[in-house]
């Protein structure tokens, strides 16, 4: 769990406010999964230009180069585009 800290700049109030985010965080199976696609792909002396954590669908994409797409579902099951 994540708390972000809101301050308070005025000078009679002290930083107080504080609210809960979700937290996102990628499955044991994702990370394992990761993993070994990041040693393929430094293996093969591609570049690994981004990497996200989509919490909405919760997969990983990794962009290989300019052209390389790869989803990593929660599963562990890696989708190549």
């Amino acid at each position: 769990m994540i708390f972000v800290i809101s301050l308070n700049t005025s000078k009679n109030k002290l930083p107080v406010q504080t609210k809960k985010v979700a937290s996102m965080e990628p499955t044991i199976e994702q990370l394992k999964a990761f993993y070994d696609l990041c040693v393929r792909v430094s293996n093969l002396l591609q570049t690994i230009e981004l990497v996200r954590f989509d919490s909405r669908t919760k997969r990983i994409v990794v962009l290989i180069g300019e052209t390389i797409q790869v989803e990593i579902l929660s599963n562990g099951e890696q989708i190549i585009q």
